[in-house]
């Protein structure tokens, strides 16, 4: 019984360092898009290294 609480508490807080995760990238790359997109009217840069890491480890924590 206390097995599965302790696996249930360790899978919630893993899919909220996912959300966090997930949230902090998708703020990220908004910003850093319109800031380039101001800049350089015709190229359209997404910084994709920040954002990808966040993506991925937002992956990995909602499917370990």
């Amino acid at each position: 019984m206390a097995a599965s609480k302790f696996l249930l508490f360790t899978v919630f807080v893993l899919d909220l360092i996912a959300f966090g995760l997930a949230v902090a990238a998708e703020r990220r790359r908004n910003i850093v898009s319109i800031i380039i997109t101001s800049l350089y009217s015709k190229f359209k840069y997404m910084g994709i290294t920040l954002p990808l890491s966040f993506s991925l480890c937002a992956y990995l924590c909602f499917f370990a």
